[in-house]
């Protein structure tokens, strides 16, 4: 949309500008704020739940967030993670939790660990710690999708 704003400087000339459109960054889906919600609503239960729902040790959290143990534990008493800490802590719920769709949650601690050769032989484990969690997450899709037909 462009609309004239008049300007009185020294030649009294009207000068041409556009009205800011809001970026597609500032429009916010109802998915993308559902899971903020759900970001937001992390409590110190889930350092627990996520341990013993999925059989992992906190040491194994803490590799697969990258948080120390002393960060993990404050939490697990109770000391709210800050913003960044939350959403990583979801999307490694969201991970799990997808990945018990096609795997029984008592063998997702053993399939994390073990050597793998869709990635080279590298543990599931070293994926997440180099930062590669897609690969994991299409490994999760196309184990789904097989697990349909």
């Amino acid at each position: 949309m462009v609309c004239w704003r008049g300007s009185r400087g020294a030649d009294d000339m009207a000068v041409k500008t556009k009205k800011k459109q809001p970026s597609a960054a500032g429009r916010v889906s109802l998915r993308t704020a559902q899971s903020l919600q759900l970001v937001q609503e992390a409590n110190a239960s889930d350092i627990k739940k996520l341990c013993d729902t999925y059989g992992l040790r906190r040491e194994d959290l803490g590799r697969m967030t990258g948080f120390s143990l002393r960060a993990l534990a404050d939490w697990s008493t109770g000391k709210l993670p800050s913003e960044p800490a939350k959403r990583r802590l979801h999307e490694i719920r969201r991970l799990l939790d997808s990945l018990a769709q096609v795997v029984k949650p008592e063998a997702i601690s053993r399939w994390l660990n073990t050597r793998n050769p869709a990635f080279e032989q590298l543990s599931p484990f070293l994926i997440i710690e180099v930062g590669e969690i897609v690969r994991l997450w299409r490994i999760v899709h196309h184990m789904s999708s097989d697990s349909v037909d």
